[in-house]
């Protein structure tokens, strides 16, 4: 009996019955290869006899043999007398293919839709493990901002780009809040972006008060001189003449009215400075919040694209059709398990992915999930990014920081945390940016 042909539903591959593991050693590959040898030359002789009977499951068989060589190759022992059974294996397999093609009119299909049933099967695991991924990502956290409302229920996987589009809008409204985050000044960085009080008023807040008090003071020495001049006190100034120093009333009013805006204004820095921490927070927590979903969205994508030209390359969906609805028998080869019968490896297929990474949802990050010293990180990674890095790692830190706070977080991301924010320090201190001041 040939070795089975498995579809591992963890990744997607489809692997030979007894298939070595990469990093297996030298000894072990000869060991295995020489254990290929000696079996598979009493089956292919049998497999002969039984061709012009049963030609279909002597292609079927063969096809088996023909993966599991490959799977050995001949490379792996340095027997040259040993190789040349090898050889003769694969001559046999090409004997049993010529005998079942004459024997089976659609013998040749059958040969061409094997590797083309491995090659889609593959590609459809990885499209509905997209869409599961997708599918249990749970989103609530975005639905709860205070500043910026997001719908985050989606109504199929594919809705997740509306989901990307609806952020990005929100992002693209409050761009202005980068700058103002810097108005600020180096000295209030870590306070703005950890919502705490206002560290110092930067001196393109402080309102002036001299004008006001000035207007104040002149009017002060209006009303004085009228004073004098109703006493009699100033030479040839008439006593009726103090009536025109109430014209000193004015610039008294007008400058206390400033000064009581002055006060007003500085009284409300404090505000307007906790207000702005906390949409800037919400705003970095989008871009980060992005990214991660910008993630799951470009997989989902490129895994239905390439779904999507491999069929279109190879006959179309007809192709596939037939495939799996005529070919029951080449599909099962691949799934070694039998379903209903009104079903397809389709529709088997998508229920073993859910099945199994069904308890594996991935629950996006709430504000109030990132630590307080994490939020350094992401400001860094943020502002690291609008420079021209992208010809270095460093280039792709904010997806780094973003995915490991957002769908990574636990205890087995510890180590590459620590190695990961120490990056992120490295090229902000080595950075032109380093003079914003520390958001630690």
């Amino acid at each position: 009996m040939a070795r089975g042909l498995k579809l591992d539903i963890a990744t997607g591959i489809i692997r030979v019955e007894g298939a070595l593991a990469a990093d297996a050693d030298d000894e072990t590959k000869a060991a295995a290869t020489n254990a290929l040898i000696d079996e598979i030359g009493p089956q292919l002789e049998a497999l002969m006899k039984s061709v012009s009977s049963e030609p279909r499951q002597a292609l079927l068989e063969a096809f088996q043999h023909k993966m599991a060589l490959e799977a050995h190759p001949r490379s792996w022992i340095a027997d040259r007398s040993r190789r040349r059974l090898i050889n003769e294996a694969e001559q046999t397999i090409e004997k049993v293919c010529a005998s079942a093609f004459d024997s089976l009119e659609e013998g040749k299909q059958i040969w061409e839709d094997l590797p083309y049933i491995l090659e889609t099967l593959e590609l459809l695991h990885a499209k509905q493990r997209a869409e599961d991924e997708v599918q249990r990502l749970i989103l609530t956290p975005l639905g709860k901002l205070e500043h910026v409302t997001v719908n985050y229920k989606r109504q199929s996987a594919e809705d997740l780009s509306r989901v990307c589009q609806e952020v990005t809008d929100a992002l693209r409204s409050t761009s202005d809040l980068d700058d103002q985050m810097l108005a600020w000044g180096p000295s209030n960085r870590a306070a703005l972006l950890h919502q705490r009080p206002l560290t110092q008023i930067p001196a393109s807040r402080v309102v002036g008060k001299g004008g006001p008090a000035g207007a104040i003071v002149a009017g002060l020495a209006i009303l004085a001189g009228a004073g004098a001049a109703g006493a009699g006190l100033i030479p040839g100034v008439p006593p009726a003449a103090a009536l025109g120093g109430l014209i000193g009333l004015g610039p008294i009013a007008f400058g206390a009215f400033k000064l009581k805006a002055a006060s007003a204004a500085t009284a409300g820095l404090p505000g307007e400075f906790a207000d702005l921490s906390a949409r800037f927070r919400e705003r970095l927590y989008l871009v980060c919040a992005l990214r991660t979903l910008n993630g799951f969205l470009s997989k989902l994508t490129r895994s239905v694209e390439a779904l999507r030209s491999h069929l279109q390359s190879n006959g179309g969906q007809q192709r596939w059709k037939k495939a799996k609805f005529d070919g029951r028998d080449m599909t099962e080869l691949f799934a070694t398990e039998t379903w209903d019968e009104r079903g397809t490896i389709e529709s088997w297929l998508n229920e073993k992915v859910q099945e199994h990474f069904r308890l594996d949802s991935t629950k996006m990050a709430a504000m109030k999930d990132i630590e307080e010293e994490d939020w350094g990180a992401l400001l860094q990674a943020f502002e690291l990014e609008a420079l021209d890095l992208e010809s270095s790692a460093e280039g792709h830190l904010l997806d780094s920081v973003s995915m490991l706070l957002f769908s990574k977080r636990g205890e087995d991301t510890a180590a590459e945390r620590v190695e990961v924010f120490a990056r992120v320090r490295k090229a902000w201190e080595t950075s032109s940016l380093a003079s914003r001041g520390s958001a630690t």
